[in-house]
C-alpha cells in the first residue's frame, strides 16, 4: 500500500527508462519512412536512392519526418497503458527534439 502514496519509490519495471523512450521516440519516424518507402517507392529505386532523394531536399524530408512523427503518439500511449511512464517520457522528449529540428530546418534552411 505504501507504493500508492505520492512520492513513494516505484518499483523498478524493465524497459521503463527515458533513454528507452528517446532511442524508441527519435527511430520511430525513420521506421515510418521505410514503410513509405516500401508501400510507394520500392519498385521505382533502391532504398539508398531513396534517402539520398529525400536527404538532399530539405523541402522534402522535413515534412516527411514531421508527419511520421505522429508514429511517436502510439508508442506514447503503448508505454503509457503499460505504465511505464519514464519510457513514455523519453518518447516525449524525442518529439520534441524533432519538433525544434523541423523549426529550425524551416526558419533557417
Amino acid at each position: 500500500m505504501s507504493n500508492l502514496l505520492p512520492g513513494a519509490p516505484r518499483p523498478k519495471q524493465k524497459f521503463d527508462h527515458a533513454l528507452w523512450g528517446i532511442g524508441l521516440g527519435l527511430l520511430m519516424p525513420f521506421i515510418g519512412v521505410y514503410f513509405y518507402y516500401l508501400s510507394t517507392y520500392s519498385s521505382q529505386m533502391r532504398f539508398m536512392l531513396f534517402l539520398e532523394f529525400i536527404s538532399s531536399k530539405v523541402r522534402v524530408i522535413v515534412p516527411l519526418l514531421s508527419l511520421f512523427c505522429v508514429l511517436n503518439l502510439g508508442l506514447f500511449f503503448l508505454f503509457y497503458w503499460l505504465n511505464k511512464n519514464r519510457s513514455a517520457q523519453g518518447v516525449i522528449m524525442a518529439t520534441m527534439l524533432y519538433a525544434g529540428w523541423v523549426v529550425y530546418m524551416k526558419v533557417f534552411a
